[in-house]
C-alpha cells in the first residue's frame, strides 16, 4: 500500500510539504549512500554492528562503557561518533 506525504500529513501547508518531500529525498538519499558505504567497507560493517550492539546492551541494562572507549561520555556520544565515521 502506497501513500502520499499529502495523505499521511494533510495538515501540511504546500510550503510545508514540499520542505517535508525535499528533507524525505535527503534522507533517502543518505541512507542510501550509508548502505552503499557499509556494504563495500568490511571495517564500516564492524564498526556499525559493534555501536548496534552497545545500544542494545544500553537498552538491556546499564553496561559500562569499554575500557578502550572512555573518551566518550556516554554510549550515546560513542554510537553517534561510530555512526558519524560511517559517513
Amino acid at each position: 500500500m502506497e501513500h502520499s506525504l499529502k495523505e499521511l500529513c494533510p495538515t501540511l501547508t504546500p510550503e510545508e510539504l514540499n520542505q517535508a518531500e525535499e528533507n524525505l529525498e535527503r534522507y533517502v538519499k543518505l541512507a542510501v549512500r550509508v548502505f552503499q558505504r557499509i556494504s563495500q567497507d568490511p571495517k564500516a560493517h564492524r564498526r556499525l554492528i559493534r555501536s548496534i550492539e552497545r545500544e542494545n546492551a544500553k537498552m538491556c541494562t546499564t553496561a559500562d562503557i569499554d575500557a578502550d572507549d572512555k573518551k566518550f561520555e556516554s554510549n550515546q556520544e560513542m554510537a553517534e561518533h561510530d555512526y558519524i565515521g560511517l559517513l
